[in-house]
């Protein structure tokens, strides 16, 4: 068993995964405009079928994007949230190096050959040494075996496929930059800023219905706030439509 894991991988023989690529391989393309396929892996069979191209995404709108931002930040609060930020920046620079110096060729390989010495010296021990046959082979077919009743429809957090649901045509970039905008580019739960976000904030249903695109039923979350929403998901429902009005 351990080693019919090892050389095929025992997720790779379900038939179920396998239909369900072949049904949807060159039917999705890129949403940024490249008109370009989306290869479909197996994987998305339980991630869901991404919208973009890896590097794709940013894209989409670039330049529509941009001048609402720019808009923003000239508002009084764009403003000052532009303030904080540059003081916050003058104050990491002083302990921080920020545009590090690159070496150079002769400086990579000389370092090169300085690690390669020290490796075989026995000064330095690679990072895996220790890491490799630390499983017994009963071991890995236990693991192997844990995995299979917690995956995919076997889930205890199985939501009847409800991840693989298209969403309504009105759902694109300009409409989810148009949420973010009306709520000030700030998480209505924890009232991060888009730049603390360190990216793009995500636009959440309320609802939890895919189709339901209404300004009401949408609202914007940080990378840290929106996983909690995949639990109790009857509490957070309630929560944002009592309390949404009071976050804008």
């Amino acid at each position: 068993m351990a080693n019919r894991v090892r050389e095929k991988g025992i997720f790779r023989e379900n038939p179920e995964i396998t239909k369900w690529v072949i049904d949807n391989t060159d039917k999705y393309k890129c949403l940024c405009g490249c008109e370009e396929l989306i290869k479909i892996k197996r994987c998305h069979f339980w991630t869901s079928i991404p919208r973009y191209i890896q590097g794709h995404s940013s894209k989409a709108n670039k330049e529509q994007i941009r001048e609402t931002v720019l808009n923003y930040f000239k508002t009084k609060k764009g403003k000052l949230q532009a303030k904080q930020h540059g003081i916050f920046l003058k104050e990491y620079r002083k302990t921080h190096i920020i545009n590090k110096p690159k070496r150079t060729k002769e400086q990579n390989k000389r370092h090169s050959e300085i690690l390669k010495e020290k490796y075989k010296n026995g000064e330095l021990a690679p990072w895996n040494k220790n890491k490799i046959g630390v499983y017994s082979d009963e071991t890995l077919e236990k693991m192997a075996l844990a995995k299979l009743g917690k995956m995919g429809k076997l889930s205890s957090n199985w939501q009847g496929g409800k991840s693989f649901e298209l969403y309504s045509l009105v759902w694109n970039e300009k409409y989810r930059e148009q949420i973010r905008y009306r709520y000030k580019y700030t998480c209505q739960l924890c009232g991060c800023s888009e730049i603390a976000n360190g990216r793009k904030l995500d636009v959440h249903h309320i609802d939890y219905n895919k189709q339901n695109c209404k300004e009401s039923n949408l609202i914007s979350l940080c990378r840290m706030c929106h996983p909690k929403t995949n639990y109790n998901r009857r509490y957070w429902e309630d929560l944002f439509k009592k309390g949404v009005k009071s976050f804008v």
